[in-house]
This record gives structure tokens, sequence and C-alpha cells, in this order.
């Protein structure tokens, strides 16, 4: 805050101030360092990067939506920026366009691939194509083999499309690697139900 005082152009300490801001839950302080962050540089895209988190994590989707697509249109290699973008999206129910934002973070950023692709992963699942989810699933836990979310989402794909073999040993892999996940528990119960054992799935 000294440094803003000092320089009032000096955006590199509106950035930080703006995220310990938002870290303390004073989100309407943060939101006002970015605005001013970017009066101060209307193309500086982290001022609307900033904006965007806020309003994420305030739950207003569609201007963190339009906040995103603001530092990307500025800064085309932007990977965070699509792959928040694309959870905003999927929040809102616009999951073809997820799908793209997510394919373009992937694209730019193999480092931090593996969320982009159970996020991904994600977004197919709730347009119904369940082979291409569990494609971007096994892309992620092939990164990250002890994804215990990504196994349990392969899982569920599997699940609704009968191949309950294989959500069993996918459910079992979520749990081996995150003992205490009760939607895989559940989950396991379930398909083992429907496959009349009923004994193991009391046990699941």
């Amino acid at each position: 805050e000294l440094a803003i005082k000092h320089d009032p152009k000096l955006n590199e300490a509106h950035m930080s101030l703006g995220l310990i801001y938002l870290n303390q839950g004073e989100a309407e302080k943060a939101i006002r360092i970015y605005f001013s962050a970017l009066e101060n540089d209307p193309l500086d895209y982290r001022g609307y990067f900033g904006l965007g988190v806020v309003y994420q994590a305030m739950g207003l989707n569609v201007y963190a939506i339009e906040a995103y697509n603001e530092a990307i249109t500025l800064k085309r290699d932007f990977a965070d920026g699509y792959n928040n973008l694309g959870i905003c999206l999927s929040r809102e129910g616009y999951f073809d366009e997820a799908v793209l934002a997510y394919n373009a973070a992937i694209k730019l950023s193999p480092e931090y691939a593996e969320a982009a692709h159970n996020n991904l992963g994600i977004a197919r699942q709730r347009l119904d194509q369940h082979e291409e989810a569990i494609q971007s699933f096994t892309e992620a836990v092939m990164l990250k083999p002890d994804y215990a979310k990504a196994h349990y989402n392969i899982a569920r794909s599997f699940q609704i499309l009968g191949q309950q073999d294989d959500a069993v040993l996918s459910y079992k892999k979520a749990i081996f690697f995150e003992a205490d996940f009760d939607e895989a528990h559940y989950g396991l119960g379930s398909v083992l139900g429907s496959m009349k054992q009923y004994e193991k799935a009391a046990k699941s």
C-alpha cells in the first residue's frame, strides 16, 4: 500500500495488494485496486485477470467470464486465464465453450495440464460425451497417477456407460489414493449393488 501511495502507477504493487485484499476476504477493496491498475494501464491483462479471480471467488461467474475474456484478448498465450475461464463457463452451463477454453489451457501450459484435463473431462461429462470425458480424465491420471478425483470421474463415466467392471476398478483406485473419499465409497457401493454383489457393496 505504501508503494502505491509513493507511485500510484506502480502496477506491480496494485496486483500484490489486490491479492492480499482477496485473501483477507476484502473483495470490494481488491476490485477497487484492480480497477485502479487498469486506469493506470488499460492494456495490463493482469488487472482483468485479478478482477476475474475476485468475481469468481464471489460466485459472480458472468462478470468473471467478461474479465477473463478481456485478459486473454490482451494476452493470447495466458494459460491461467483460459483455465479459469473454462471453470466459470462450466459453472454457468456453457460446456461447449468451456471445452474450448480448457483445450487452449492444455496446449499453452502442459506443466499443470492434469487439472485442465480433469476440468475438460467434467465439461464433457456435462455434455454426455462420456467416452471423450474418459479420455480427458485418463490424460490427467497419466500425468498425475495419484489424482484421486480424476479416477473417481473416470469411474462415474464408466458407470453411466454401463461398463461396471471398469467403474469398480476406477472407484477402487480413487479410494486407494484417497481413503476417506466418501463419494468414491458411495459410487463403488452403488455399482456393486447394481451388480448384485450386496455383501461387497455393504463393505464399500
